[in-house]
């Protein structure tokens, strides 16, 4: 087992460990958190204010991240890696609605993400690449609440799990000493902390209109 996957050769009370533990916990509310996104979709008929382009990114992101994790021998990445397949639900869910963004056919093109991950001779540089990229398209969850002065169908179960998931990214990449992880969660959880305040505010006022 301490051969299989790189947690396990430092196991004990420490922030690879912590991290380990966390991250698996918080991946499994951050796929509560997907579901529940999906169902407000559903339930409202609604995909307004949901970021697709983020969610669409994200379906590459997380697929190529988990093959990272494979690479490098990670448990944590490998079982959050497959939360993609959960962003995929989402992503279907809200473009069928008119008062989304809708889908793009160039949206596909995350999915080379993928195959980019599994052949390349530089996975580390790759990745840091992808993150970054992903870090930025974060913005557009605070940016659609923003534009549109609306909470829409956004789903504040799933930023909370979101921004505590990769709160434990930051411990966890700490322990195993990768930095390109660690900066960009700690970015993310503060546009996703950014995102709930706007989700707040404007949730606040269509419910005193």
């Amino acid at each position: 087992m301490t051969n299989l996957f790189l947690e396990f050769k430092s196991f004990g009370w420490n922030a690879t460990t912590i991290g380990l533990v966390g991250t698996i916990i918080f991946t499994i509310f951050q796929a509560w958190g997907l579901t529940r996104q999906f169902k407000t979709i559903a339930r409202k008929q609604s995909g307004k204010s949901i970021p697709v382009l983020l969610f669409s990114s994200f379906v590459g992101v997380y697929l190529a991240f988990g093959l990272y994790g494979y690479r490098i021998h990670s448990l944590a990445m490998i079982i959050n890696g497959l939360l993609g397949f959960l962003y995929l639900r989402v992503y279907i869910a809200a473009v069928q609605f008119p008062d989304s963004d809708g889908w793009k056919l160039w949206h596909a093109l995350f999915l080379l993400l993928i195959p980019a991950m599994y052949y390349s001779t530089h996975p580390q540089e790759l990745l840091g690449i992808i993150l970054f990229g992903a870090t930025s398209l974060l913005l557009q969850s605070p940016y659609e609440i923003f534009q549109k002065k609306s909470a829409g169908a956004v789903e504040p179960r799933f930023l909370a799990t979101f921004t505590a998931s990769a709160s434990f990214w930051i411990i966890y990449s700490i322990g195993i000493r990768d930095w390109v992880v660690f900066a960009s969660n700690a970015i993310a959880v503060l546009v996703m902390i950014a995102t709930f305040i706007l989700w707040f505010k404007y949730k606040t006022a269509a419910q005193a209109a």
